[in-house]
């Protein structure tokens, strides 16, 4: 039991890591899109 129980906090902080990066990433595609999307206003 004991064992089992060490192991589910790692499991969770691993998803919320992982959920972080793909948050991350989507902002900065979003950032990205933003800028081109500036560029293409302007010319």
């Amino acid at each position: 039991m004991g064992k089992k129980l060490m192991r589910l906090p790692k499991i969770r902080l691993r998803a919320k890591m992982t959920s972080l990066l793909v948050l991350a990433g989507t902002v900065m595609l979003a950032i990205k899109a933003a800028k081109i999307g500036i560029t293409i206003i302007h010319k």
